[in-house]
């Protein structure tokens, strides 16, 4: 019990991170729409069904929305006749929402109200799923993010003529969810909806499907037949469970979380139902009717039983305002199945977000940090960054960072990874990760086969793909962000060192290696290499047979003296601050900074300074400041000079 307090405290909190960490947060496009209470489309507390109103709703939908809303019948599409009763005609509705500019052969979901026509709760959980994913579209990035990357159909209404009655069955007396061809009743597709549903089933490739019910609270899946009763558990019961389990957790507290389970474990066994139909029609073949076959049933399929009455009061649906807040005040049976339903459309397919912003550009040693979470699964089993300077990470990295593992943004969690680069240039990475493995597992299911559903192969068996009418898909067990570039650019500089025929007096701006022989060696023409020793008072000298090759230090002056004009190209790290000794008397030292000085100011920087000569090579002579002395001439970096200092002290530039 505190465990569950624990939940039901944190559920509405984890749920808005979830939507906030990955920039998938709501804006209402019409606050007295998001703040208004959901109804039902029927004369409640009467007993029948407005389906002109429903009609009408859904029409509405598909004419504010038309780029990403399609709306057509059962009967147009598939040459099925109408539903029929005396003077009533109805059809079979189908809304499909996806956006076609970002392409087709997307991961499919399907929802399905209304197959028993007195379980009038259903239809609203349906039809406002909907609602919420046409009319949130442009505000709300994470459903933006999932209608451009899934197709998303819902048939509403499967029993029309039962819902506006207020029936278990259809106009002829028959039980729907009893006619459909795996582990048959006694009749198979006798009924306009469930002829309806399987002609759109076997047309596509649904990976995740729900099928709403009202009459109990409990969220059911295979096995549900009597062919499996003895062994309840299907190859997929991994999968189904850790669906279930989710499903329960983010639909959240209202009237208490949803049980989850084998329908034949915690219901009851039935013949001819559209879950198991829908799981396992294509490959138990033992149990399936011959005269029907389809190659689109392997979808993980859960019934919702949304509420213990089958058309309970309004009162209940909850509101909009409440959709992302499980357990708030407008919350209710409606709000806690949109939600349920936006954790399976989100997890029909793996796919990684990038939640930090990264640079375009970054200097060599500088930390670059990712952040990301794993979306689209219900577990990390790996995840790391791939990179090196190839523009394709994916297939060619030079890098990798350690592999990480545990849960996905639906358990809020994000990963973290810095990394350091040492080298400039261009550098490409991509996050990667493996999901789900762990529904590969198995008891002992029956049959005694490997997982069957696209679900648990589509992003565990790399070998696997499985196409039906326009749709593929196929089996990856690895999923990439997106390929991010960033420029590493280099912390050297660049510096030309010009010498006059003669004498020069420099310094090396930028960190260097240099020896006097080495440098010597650098630079064209030159015959010898002077550093004053202030401690002794005298010239180090370097010329080739002199034995006498000393360091070149940062901060210092040197005398070269070369035959003709020339020049030497350095390049090293900006030397950022020096620590030079400064010894009573003469000290030759070199201005390594980007930015000018003069005289004067080196004069009164440096305690008891009292002249400064700079080498001007052009007189063949030194140019001569001390005060009283107007002679304030300009020091550049790259530039050597003498100081005249009274007491002892150390320079740092």
């Amino acid at each position: 019990m505190g465990e569950r307090m624990v939940i039901k405290k944190t559920l509405s909190i984890i749920f808005f991170l979830i939507l906030i960490s990955t920039s998938f947060l709501s804006i209402a496009y019409n606050e007295k729409k998001l703040d208004s209470l959901y109804e039902y489309h029927t004369n409640y507390p009467g007993s029948t069904g407005d389906y002109a109103w429903l009609v009408s709703d859904m029409q509405n939908l598909n004419s504010s929305y038309p780029e990403i809303f399609e709306l057509y019948t059962a009967q147009d599409k598939f040459g099925l006749p109408d539903v029929v009763h005396g003077s009533e005609v109805y059809k079979t509705w189908i809304i499909r929402i996806t956006n076609e500019s970002t392409g087709f052969n997307k991961p499919e979901v399907l929802f399905i109200g209304c197959h028993h026509g007195d379980e009038k709760v259903s239809v609203e959980a349906a039809y406002y799923l909907a609602e919420w994913l046409a009319e949130h579209y442009y505000n709300d990035e994470w459903i933006k993010y999932l209608v451009d990357h899934r197709e998303i159909y819902i048939i509403p209404l499967a029993n029309p003529y039962g819902w506006v009655h207020h029936q278990r069955y259809d106009e002829n007396g028959i039980d729907m969810n009893r006619d459909y061809p795996y582990d048959p009743s006694s009749h198979i597709f006798s009924t306009i909806g469930a002829r309806a549903i399987h002609e759109l089933t076997k047309r596509h490739l649904f990976i995740n499907t729900v099928s709403w019910h009202g009459g109990t609270e409990m969220i059911i899946y295979a096995w549900g037949c009597y062919a499996h009763t003895s062994n309840t558990e299907s190859p997929d019961d991994i999968a189904f469970y850790n669906q279930g389990k989710y499903m329960s957790q983010y639909a959240g507290p209202y009237s208490g979380y949803y049980p989850w389970g084998r329908a034949n474990d915690i219901l009851y066994p039935c013949y001819g139902a559209y879950e198991d139909y829908a799981y396992a029609m294509s490959w138990d073949l033992p149990n399936a009717d011959p005269n029907w076959p389809t190659n689109g049933c392997y979808s993980l399929t859960h019934c919702v039983e949304i509420s213990s009455s089958k058309y309970p009061p309004e009162s209940t649906l909850g509101g909009r305002a409440d959709v992302y807040t499980p357990g708030g005040d407008e919350d209710g049976y409606v709000p806690k199945n949109i939600r349920l339903a936006l954790l399976l459309i989100d997890i029909a397919q793996p796919y990684i977000r990038i939640t930090n912003i990264l640079p375009d550009e970054i200097y060599v040693g500088e930390n670059i940090t990712f952040e990301w979470k794993v979306m689209g699964a219900l577990n990390t089993t790996e995840t790391n960054i791939l990179y090196g300077t190839d523009p394709n990470p994916i297939k060619n990295y030079t890098y990798s960072t350690p592999i990480q593992s545990g849960g996905t943004g639906w358990q809020n969690v994000t990963y973290y990874q810095s990394i350091n680069l040492s080298q400039p240039g261009d550098y490409y990475f991509v996050v990667r990760a493996k999901v789900d493995q762990d529904m590969l597992q198995q008891n002992n299911p029956d049959p005694s086969i490997p997982p069957q559903s696209l679900y648990v192969n589509m992003r565990t068996n790399d070998s696997w793909n499985i196409s039906n009418y326009n749709n593929t898909l196929e089996g990856r067990s690895e999923w990439y962000s997106e390929i991010i570039h960033i420029y590493v650019m280099s912390n050297e500089v660049k510096f030309n060192l010009s010498f006059s025929k003669g004498w020069n007096l420099i310094t090396l701006p930028v960190e260097n290696n240099y020896t006097a022989s080495s440098l010597y060696a650098d630079i064209p023409g030159c015959n010898i290499i002077l550093s004053w020793n202030a401690s002794i008072a005298d010239f180090d000298l370097y010329a080739p047979g002199v034995p006498n090759d000393f360091v070149i230090e940062n901060g210092t002056g040197y005398l070269i003296g070369v035959e003709n004009d020339t020049f030497l190209n350095i390049t090293g790290m900006p030397i950022e601050s020096v620590n030079v000794p400064l010894y009573i008397g003469w000290n030759m030292l070199g201005w390594f900074n980007s930015t000018p000085t003069n005289a004067s100011s080196l004069l009164n920087s440096i305690p008891e300074c009292n002249i400064v000569l700079k080498w001007n090579n052009s007189k063949e002579d030194f140019d001569l400041y001390a005060p009283g002395v107007p002679n304030n001439f300009i020091i550049k970096q790259g530039d050597g000079f003498l100081v005249a200092v009274d007491e002892q002290s150390i320079w740092h530039g």
